[in-house]
């Protein structure tokens, strides 16, 4: 599970599996007594629930961790070998699946929104972040540096763009 992608119809009958083990009280019978729902099961133990992880999400969680080792150890060999063939020129962030990947980046690469949608950058000195594209800000409806200008025509608003593009 933390290398490989499993199908979502795999985890659909694994979870399927685990429920008839939670509802039949007896292997021969048919049917048995649903105590809670399954949605109840999954929840976590302070809200009610027995704590029963969704095995779709932690499937994708524990590939989280796999690319996460990319992006903080670059030094490592896994993530050199990674960047050389599927990122030689960028990040992990703007990678893309490229010609003939191997199963196992193909299960990485899908986490690749997961993590971006909670990742931000460190400032630190400021001297690699361009402020207007990075996504930096901790909001997480809109985590980019936005300009409004009120009570400017467009001739000095196209005027203040090249000024920031110099």
């Amino acid at each position: 599970m933390s290398v490989f992608l499993l199908p979502v119809d795999t985890c659909n009958k694994l979870e399927g599996m685990m429920s008839k083990f939670w509802w039949r009280s007896d292997s021969s019978k048919s049917h048995g007594v649903h105590w809670k729902s399954w949605q109840n099961l999954t929840k976590h133990k302070h809200f009610g629930g027995m704590g029963i992880r969704d095995l779709r999400d932690f499937n994708l969680s524990m590939l989280g961790k796999q690319a996460w080792q990319l992006v903080v150890n670059e030094s490592s060999l896994v993530s050199r070998l990674y960047k050389a063939r599927y990122f030689p020129r960028g990040s992990f962030f703007n990678a893309e699946l490229g010609n003939n990947p191997s199963f196992i980046w193909k299960s990485i690469l899908e986490t690749q929104k997961l993590i971006l949608s909670g990742v931000r950058c460190n400032i630190g000195p400021g001297t690699s972040i361009d402020i207007q594209r990075d996504p930096w800000f901790p909001d997480a409806f809109n985590p980019f540096v936005t300009l409004h200008l009120v009570g400017l025509d467009d001739c000095q608003v196209a005027s203040l763009m090249e000024v920031n593009d110099r």
